[in-house]
């Protein structure tokens, strides 16, 4: 059994705002960056810190630091608090407060809200312990990730500047600050969440039912950013539609997870669809005319 921990499954909240200013219309472009685990991160001056490297988590209702950094992102002690925060595998107290600044490029977020735990688990090659850049900053752009390229495109106030050349539209929601969209298994409709954050994929044992000769290749676990852990199968070799378009995935993990309970799909199928699909393509998420691409 091996131990799987993906950084969008550890960083589902609930809540989270910051204020926003740039120059507009705009369009800019970052490198994108893989962790050992898959993960894509890019660069971004945080408070005090430059270059201060950032998991890309749509999934994560609010940016999360390392509880090290937070003396050189000079977060203010008055907007430090603990609260009940929603994880993978259930609720746990956590210190949140403030970033007073988060630039990315000549766009920069003020009073940003976050939350500052223990992220040593991500470490990357040189070190560095990185961040998770969550919704209540990718809201404010239209986001383009070409994994291919391995570049990140963000731009305001809409996506006119990034090409979306033969890639196939996909309707959806912001509910509780997720991007909720719906799939189809074998014809059946499937309640889904778009998490970035996340190396693969996840289904609950629900979705995983309306799959015809589906093969569990390993036994697995997932741990939240507590270390608190869940049992998970892989699968491979996956195929469902989303709005009519055909989505081959060749692993996906199943698990009940407690965080899609907190979500309310504990008795119908859901499909957590994570980053490991786009590793060859490219990605763009228009959260004005709440539309992505793929």
């Amino acid at each position: 059994m091996k131990t799987i921990s993906t950084a969008l499954i550890t960083t589902i909240i609930l809540t989270g705002c910051s204020s926003v200013s740039h120059q507009t219309p705009y369009t800019q472009h970052f490198p994108i960056m893989k962790t050992d685990t898959g993960h894509a991160y890019i660069y971004a001056d945080v408070g005090a810190m430059t270059d201060f490297p950032l998991i890309i988590d749509t999934a994560a209702n609010m940016g999360v630091m390392p509880k090290t950094g937070m003396e050189e992102i000079q977060v203010p002690s008055d907007s430090l608090h603990e609260d009940s925060i929603n994880g993978a595998n259930g609720a746990s107290m956590m210190l949140k407060g403030e970033v007073p600044m988060l630039s990315l490029g000549h766009t920069t977020h003020e009073d940003v809200e976050h939350l500052f735990v223990d992220l040593s688990k991500f470490v990357l090659s040189d070190g560095r312990i990185p961040g998770i850049l969550g919704h209540n900053v990718l809201e404010h752009h239209c986001v383009a990730l070409d994994m291919q390229a391995s570049v990140m495109s963000l731009a305001s106030p809409s996506c006119a500047g990034i090409s979306k050349e033969g890639l196939q539209a996909v309707p959806f929601e912001i509910i509780d600050d997720f991007i909720q969209f719906k799939a189809s298994f074998n014809g059946q409709e499937v309640s889904a969440v778009l998490d970035t954050g996340a190396g693969k994929s996840f289904i609950n044992s629900h979705a995983f039912s309306l799959l015809e000769d589906a093969q569990i290749a390993e036994s697995d676990t997932a741990s939240d950013l507590h270390g608190k852990e869940q049992e998970t199968k892989t699968i491979e070799n996956i195929h469902y539609q989303i709005n009519h378009i055909d989505i081959d995935e060749s692993i996906m993990a199943v698990a009940d997870l407690s965080v899609f309970d907190v979500l309310g799909f504990k008795d119908e199928p859901f499909l957590l669809m994570g980053i490991h699909y786009f590793q060859d393509k490219k990605l763009v998420i228009d959260y004005k005319n709440q539309v992505f691409y793929l």
